[in-house]
């Protein structure tokens, strides 16, 4: 039997393909105050800084929680309160929440773990055309640390400046 998850998202996608939307807004969510899990666990735990917070526009991705699962959304609209934001969610959900791929969600900014601007994916990968150069002339000592880099969710300033320091 086919679950009801699986039904919305086909009809997610077959609707789409007909030039057809059918997201929902869903505005009363509990999600998890990313900011107060810093402050409660700070040798374990990383939120985006204030800065990083309010640098956010349309168009970047951010991750937020809803104490199930972590899944990135594209920002879609700031209010005027410059704290609230209406976002798409951008990744297949492995959760029995009653929103999909493709739903509107509203959340506040405290609620972001991870912040990507949309240049993030192509200077990603541009660092990892330079890992492969670097690779060619570096230990693996220096290609493991910037892979934990990664890992550890640092920005992309702080990944080409490491990148950028072996070449």
């Amino acid at each position: 039997m086919i679950s009801k998850k699986c039904k919305d998202l086909f009809n997610l996608y077959f609707l789409r393909m007909k030039g057809i939307s059918n997201q929902k807004l869903f505005t009363n969510i509990e999600w998890r105050d990313a900011q107060q899990m810093a402050k409660d666990h700070p040798d374990s735990f990383h939120a985006p800084s204030q800065n990083e917070l309010d640098s956010i526009e349309i168009g970047y991705s951010v991750k937020i929680c809803d104490g199930e699962e972590r899944f990135w959304i594209i920002v879609k609209e700031i209010k005027e309160d410059n704290l609230t934001i209406i976002g798409e969610i951008n990744n297949n959900l492995i959760g029995d929440q009653s929103y999909i791929l493709g739903d509107l969600v509203q959340f506040t900014k405290n609620n972001i773990y991870n912040v990507n601007s949309p240049d993030y994916k192509e200077r990603l990968r541009n660092a990892g055309r330079r890992l492969i150069e670097i690779s060619r002339y570096t230990n693996q000592q220096c290609l493991q640390l910037i892979i934990e880099m990664v890992n550890m969710h640092k920005s992309i300033e702080e990944i080409e400046d490491m990148v950028n320091e072996y070449i």
